[in-house]
Protein backbone atom coordinates (compact mmCIF):
# COMPACT_ATOMS: atom_id res chain seq x y z
CA UNK A 1 0.00 0.00 0.00
CA UNK A 2 1.62 3.47 -0.67
CA UNK A 3 0.44 6.98 0.65
CA UNK A 4 -0.84 7.71 -2.39
CA UNK A 5 -3.12 4.20 -2.35
CA UNK A 6 -4.00 5.07 0.83
CA UNK A 7 -5.23 8.45 0.92
CA UNK A 8 -7.49 7.82 -2.41
CA UNK A 9 -9.01 4.87 -0.52
CA UNK A 10 -9.32 7.34 2.50
CA UNK A 11 -7.34 4.82 4.92
CA UNK A 12 -5.67 6.45 7.69
CA UNK A 13 -2.04 5.81 8.16
CA UNK A 14 1.03 7.46 9.45
CA UNK A 15 4.00 7.15 7.25
CA UNK A 16 7.79 7.62 8.12
CA UNK A 17 11.30 7.02 6.01
CA UNK A 18 14.72 7.25 6.55
CA UNK A 19 17.30 8.26 4.19
CA UNK A 20 20.13 5.58 3.10
CA UNK A 21 22.77 8.81 3.22
CA UNK A 22 22.42 8.80 7.12
CA UNK A 23 22.84 4.77 7.71
CA UNK A 24 25.85 3.32 8.43
CA UNK A 25 26.13 0.28 6.35
CA UNK A 26 25.41 2.38 3.31
CA UNK A 27 28.13 4.44 4.10
CA UNK A 28 30.70 2.10 4.38
CA UNK A 29 29.21 1.16 1.55
CA UNK A 30 29.53 4.67 -0.61
CA UNK A 31 25.87 3.46 -1.26
CA UNK A 32 23.99 6.67 0.00
CA UNK A 33 21.03 7.44 -2.28
CA UNK A 34 17.65 5.85 -1.42
CA UNK A 35 15.11 5.59 1.17
CA UNK A 36 13.51 3.33 2.75
CA UNK A 37 9.29 4.24 4.31
CA UNK A 38 6.99 2.19 6.56
CA UNK A 39 3.11 2.96 6.20
CA UNK A 40 1.33 2.07 9.81
CA UNK A 41 -2.42 2.36 11.03
CA UNK A 42 -2.31 5.10 13.51
CA UNK A 43 -4.54 2.98 15.83
CA UNK A 44 -2.80 -0.25 15.75
CA UNK A 45 0.40 0.03 14.44
CA UNK A 46 0.00 -2.70 11.97
CA UNK A 47 2.51 -2.10 8.89
CA UNK A 48 0.34 -0.81 6.10
CA UNK A 49 3.02 -1.00 3.49
CA UNK A 50 6.48 -0.06 2.79
CA UNK A 51 9.18 1.28 0.08
CA UNK A 52 12.79 0.56 -0.38
CA UNK A 53 14.57 2.33 -2.94
CA UNK A 54 18.52 2.25 -2.78
CA UNK A 55 20.97 -0.60 -2.69
CA UNK A 56 19.80 -3.89 -2.57
CA UNK A 57 15.97 -2.69 -2.86
CA UNK A 58 15.07 -6.24 -4.13
CA UNK A 59 16.49 -7.82 -0.92
CA UNK A 60 15.65 -5.41 1.51
CA UNK A 61 11.83 -5.50 0.78
CA UNK A 62 11.80 -8.97 1.47
CA UNK A 63 11.69 -7.94 5.70
CA UNK A 64 8.42 -6.17 4.95
CA UNK A 65 6.90 -8.74 2.97
CA UNK A 66 7.24 -11.20 5.93
CA UNK A 67 6.65 -8.63 8.70
CA UNK A 68 3.28 -7.82 6.93
CA UNK A 69 2.56 -11.56 6.02
CA UNK A 70 2.77 -11.70 9.88
CA UNK A 71 1.03 -8.27 10.80
CA UNK A 72 3.49 -7.44 12.62
CA UNK A 73 3.44 -3.86 14.07
CA UNK A 74 5.87 -0.72 13.60
CA UNK A 75 6.37 -1.33 18.01
CA UNK A 76 7.42 -5.32 16.71
CA UNK A 77 9.74 -4.51 14.46
CA UNK A 78 11.84 -2.03 15.86
CA UNK A 79 11.74 -4.48 18.96
CA UNK A 80 13.36 -6.89 16.73
CA UNK A 81 17.34 -7.56 16.72
CA UNK A 82 18.90 -6.44 13.43
CA UNK A 83 22.85 -7.41 13.37
CA UNK A 84 24.86 -4.42 12.80
CA UNK A 85 26.10 -3.19 10.68
CA UNK A 86 23.54 -4.38 7.72
CA UNK A 87 21.51 -2.85 5.53
CA UNK A 88 18.51 -5.02 6.92
CA UNK A 89 18.90 -2.59 10.54
CA UNK A 90 17.52 0.29 8.25
CA UNK A 91 14.34 -1.06 8.77
CA UNK A 92 14.37 -0.60 12.62
CA UNK A 93 14.20 3.74 11.69
CA UNK A 94 11.15 4.28 10.54
CA UNK A 95 10.04 1.92 12.42
CA UNK A 96 10.95 3.19 15.34
CA UNK A 97 9.54 6.89 14.57
CA UNK A 98 6.16 4.89 14.13
CA UNK A 99 6.17 3.31 17.30
CA UNK A 100 6.33 6.45 19.30
CA UNK A 101 3.37 8.31 17.07
CA UNK A 102 0.67 4.41 16.83
CA UNK A 103 -0.46 3.69 20.28
CA UNK A 104 0.52 -0.17 21.81
CA UNK A 105 -2.81 -1.38 21.81
CA UNK A 106 -4.22 -4.31 24.09
CA UNK A 107 -4.51 -7.95 22.22
CA UNK A 108 -8.25 -7.20 22.15
CA UNK A 109 -8.38 -3.94 20.44
CA UNK A 110 -6.20 -5.37 17.26
CA UNK A 111 -9.10 -7.37 15.35
CA UNK A 112 -11.62 -4.17 16.14
CA UNK A 113 -9.03 -2.27 13.95
CA UNK A 114 -8.26 -5.03 11.31
CA UNK A 115 -11.78 -5.38 10.31
CA UNK A 116 -12.03 -1.26 10.07
CA UNK A 117 -9.01 -1.83 8.23
CA UNK A 118 -10.67 -4.45 5.89
CA UNK A 119 -13.65 -2.23 5.82
CA UNK A 120 -12.18 0.45 4.58
CA UNK A 121 -10.70 -1.38 1.79
CA UNK A 122 -6.96 -1.64 2.74
CA UNK A 123 -5.04 -4.44 1.10
CA UNK A 124 -4.77 -7.26 3.87
CA UNK A 125 -2.55 -10.51 4.04
CA UNK A 126 -5.54 -12.00 3.61
CA UNK A 127 -6.65 -10.16 0.06
CA UNK A 128 -3.21 -9.93 -1.03
CA UNK A 129 -2.95 -13.89 -0.73
CA UNK A 130 -6.27 -13.94 -2.91
CA UNK A 131 -4.97 -11.80 -5.31
CA UNK A 132 -1.05 -11.89 -6.19
CA UNK A 133 -1.38 -9.10 -8.42
CA UNK A 134 -2.25 -6.81 -5.22
CA UNK A 135 0.31 -3.70 -4.80
CA UNK A 136 0.94 -4.76 -1.00
CA UNK A 137 4.56 -3.69 -1.12
CA UNK A 138 7.11 -2.08 -3.57
CA UNK A 139 10.40 -1.50 -4.62
CA UNK A 140 13.03 -0.01 -6.82
CA UNK A 141 16.27 -1.00 -7.09
CA UNK A 142 19.33 0.51 -7.79
CA UNK A 143 22.76 -0.90 -8.87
Amino acid sequence: LTEKEAAARKIPFLAASYPFSDHGKSLIMEAKDGFVKLLANPKSGEILGGACVGPMGGELIHEVVAAMTKRMTVQELAAMPHYHPTLAEIWAYPAEELAEQAPVTDAGEGPAVVAEVEQSGAITHETAEENLAAPVTEHVTED
